[in-house]
């Protein structure tokens, strides 16, 4: 009797839901502990801003280079083996960047971590639609929403490691550590699903089509928003309400708070009265959420439209990426590809873009040029239930 209870708890906790949940809450953990440790990288190899700026980028051209092949390397190796090599690897480069000597060594590191963090960006995001496709639940919002709690978590967990005085080293060894027990458990744990629509005996190339620039006109306004805010919430509060550094400083955990919300709530959301009607209510919030930061007197209604917005962009990644999934059928991997690929040439050219246009005018007119991304929006998430 003891043995079926027991049988029956690990069936409830080991739940495909759970186990690809976990694939994403490691992927997060892996960026937010890199992303919270590269400033003391940067300090100790004495790198100035622009120089700094360019050794990210190498990670970017990893990721770029690399996503041509992403069918070709999920056929080959399999959804579970594509975890277990990409995600090992990134953390054992993250490890091996931050011992760098010098930012060409750091950034060839980054270039290599780049391209393991691309394909299990794209492979977990696959399997979570093949379980989708498979077990006929919607799970792909609550995934993010959990990638977005974990990233919380890893930033939060990085600032006491660094109050501790932990190298940054050590924080990595720990991280490749955490990667190996969590892939121990996905690898035992995780049933993984066949893909959608069968296995396609041609190999394509992730190149993106019609279909593609369809669902990035929606996904484009999340894709700009969050990291636009990400990157300069925190200037604009400092120099529009005079904010001290710690009070600006919760923009950021404030809107990532209102998307993870969203998106745990999300499939439910979608489930009960559909996508359509579900991203048109969440565009709106966006507009809404853009006009009370634009037109905020003071910082309560600026944070106030930062939670609008979170909503607002919330379920843009996880339902543009799951309709590219389920209209690439066995070419999912390619079609999730194509799209990780438009995200990263906005995301090189809209900041310049964007800096340009708020050092010629100002922040306020900068963010709210930005609403013209929501409205576009409106435009193209009538074809998401296609």
């Amino acid at each position: 009797m003891k043995e079926t209870s027991d049988k029956s708890l690990r069936d409830v906790i080991f739940t495909p839901k759970n186990m690809i949940s976990l694939a994403f809450a490691l992927h997060a953990i892996q960026v937010g502990s890199l992303i919270s440790r590269l400033p003391e990288v940067q300090r100790d190899l004495e790198l100035g801003e622009f120089a700094f700026s360019l050794v990210l980028i190498a990670a970017t051209l990893g990721f770029l280079v690399s996503t041509p092949f992403t069918d070709r390397v999920i056929r080959k190796l399999g959804i579970k083996a594509t975890f277990h090599v990409f995600f090992l690897f990134c953390a054992v480069a993250q490890a091996i960047a931050v011992l760098m000597p010098s930012g060409i060594g750091l950034g060839a590191a980054l270039f290599f971590a780049g391209i393991a963090g691309n394909y299990t960006n794209i492979a977990i995001n696959i399997e979570a639609d093949r379980i989708e496709a498979r077990d006929g639940v919607r799970i792909m919002n609550f995934c993010h929403g959990i990638w977005a709690v974990a990233l919380l978590v890893s930033t939060g967990l990085a600032t006491g490691i660094i109050a501790l005085e932990i190298s940054v080293f050590l924080h990595f060894v720990g991280i490749v550590i955490v990667t190996g027990v969590c892939l121990v458990l996905i690898q035992v744990r995780l049933d993984a699903a066949p893909p959608r629509g069968g296995t396609s005996k041609k190999q394509t190339w992730a190149i993106p089509d019609r279909s593609t620039f369809i669902l990035f006109g929606y996904l484009s306004y999340g894709v700009v928003l969050e990291w636009l805010i990400k990157g300069w919430a925190i200037i604009y509060f400092r120099e529009i309400f005079a904010a001290s550094d710690t009070y600006a400083s919760l923009a950021l955990p404030v809107m990532i708070f209102a998307i993870a919300f969203a998106r745990l709530r999300a499939d439910i959301w979608i489930t009960q009265w559909g996508v359509i009607k579900v991203t048109t209510i969440l565009l709106l919030s966006t507009c809404v959420g853009i006009v009370f930061l634009v037109v905020a007197p003071s910082p309560g209604l600026a944070f106030a439209g930062l939670v609008f917005i979170g909503l607002g962009i919330s379920v843009s990644y996880p339902v543009a990426f799951s309709t590219a999934a389920r209209w690439g059928g066995a070419n999912a991997a390619d079609r999730v590809a194509a799209m990780s690929l438009m995200q990263q040439f906005v995301l090189i050219a809209i900041p310049p873009i964007f800096g340009m246009l708020a050092q010629a005018s100002s922040l306020r007119i900068g963010f709210a040029v930005l609403i013209l991304f929501p409205i576009m929006g409106f435009f193209f998430n009538r074809k998401l239930a296609d």
